[in-house]
């Protein structure tokens, strides 16, 4: 999973190399999907377990603060804005059994997807 040098923009790619091809991209989700703007950028995306993905989004809009965003893994497909209880910076740290970490200053949290 890889994000561009422009921050607009993150892909899945199959870098299996089979029959001389070194690099396919699978999936894309540009910062438009995820509800930014031009003057926005995409900041880090981590995978979480298997079958999501949380990426960072600056909105340079009114308080420049960062949300996160929820996608389907590998698709990207976007499946919406996730709803902290505190602010959160660009970071996300996947713990590799589908919890992650933010950090708002000096405080570390501990996060995990929970049913509606």
């Amino acid at each position: 999973m890889t994000y561009d040098d422009e921050h607009d923009d993150v892909a899945v790619h199959d870098i299996a190399v089979q029959d001389g091809a070194a690099d396919r991209q699978v999936a894309l989700v540009e910062l438009a999907a995820l509800g930014g703007e031009p003057d926005d950028e995409l900041g880090t995306a981590r995978r979480v377990g298997d079958a999501y993905v949380v990426v960072s989004l600056r909105r340079f809009r009114g308080d420049a603060r960062w949300t996160h965003h929820l996608c389907a893994w590998p698709a990207l497909h976007p499946l919406g804005a996730v709803a902290y209880p505190v602010p959160v910076t660009e970071h996300v740290a996947s713990l590799g059994d589908g919890t992650w970490l933010t950090t708002d200053g000096s405080v570390l949290y501990r996060w995990e997807l929970t049913a509606p």
